[in-house]
């Protein structure tokens, strides 16, 4: 996926819904391509363990696709947390990450997201 159309996915992702408070593009390395945070939020973690979130993250997705044969292929993945909700959605060779607040409608939101994926890829 192009940078401007991952940003531009990112921007889109960011404006369904007020509780999301993060949204990133991870390469399949773990690598942050491109991010939007909202205005006003402030991130509960350093620069550098986000950086070791989404090496995290992205070695889970890689080892997924073992199972792929037997229980079908992840649509997305979902951690929810005391402080707030992380999502990960497979877009071709990359990840796009998302953290919500909590009180979300997981159903209702992860619908929008992948509706909002399918529109811009």
């Amino acid at each position: 996926m192009q940078t401007d159309d991952l940003k531009s996915l990112c921007k889109s992702v960011l404006e369904i819904n007020p509780k999301i408070r993060f949204v990133g593009g991870v390469s399949e390395k773990g690598r942050l391509l491109e991010s939007i945070t909202r205005d006003g939020v402030i991130l509960h973690v350093t620069d550098m363990e986000q950086e070791m979130l989404f090496m995290e993250t992205a070695l889970r997705w890689l080892m997924r696709p073992e199972y792929d044969e037997k229980l079908g292929p992840v649509e997305f993945s979902l951690v929810q947390r005391k402080k707030v909700i992380m999502m990960g959605f497979l877009i071709k060779d990359n990840i796009l990450c998302i953290s919500t607040d909590l009180g979300i409608d997981i159903s209702e939101i992860t619908l929008m997201i992948r509706d909002c994926i399918k529109k811009q890829i």
